[in-house]
């Protein structure tokens, strides 16, 4: 689990290295597991990830991110990601 955190950390910040110039919103989609058997993951990881999009912001980038509950389950993660892509629009996953 930390290196998965580890890399959505590494992700953000290339993200916002490569946008610095052109300051529009990215919306990212984030899957975790935020209810269900692993919940504790996904919300350690949240918090992670919140931290690290705190600071990437603090420096003018704008970062938006969209969290969805994957549960843990493959048929709810598969749902998840269809609404992050065809619903929210994100740019990435």
């Amino acid at each position: 689990m930390k290196i998965i955190l580890f890399l959505s950390l590494i992700i953000l910040v290339l993200i916002a290295g490569c946008t610095t110039q052109q300051k529009e919103i990215i919306k990212v989609g984030v899957l975790l597991p935020l209810t269900g058997d692993a919940a504790s993951y996904g919300t350690n990881s949240k918090n992670g990830i919140e931290i690290a999009l705190q600071e990437i912001n603090q420096e003018g980038n704008k970062i938006e991110l969209i969290y969805e509950d994957g549960k843990c389950v493959g048929k709810d993660s598969v749902n998840a990601i269809q609404k992050l892509i065809s619903v929210d629009q994100v740019q990435m996953v």
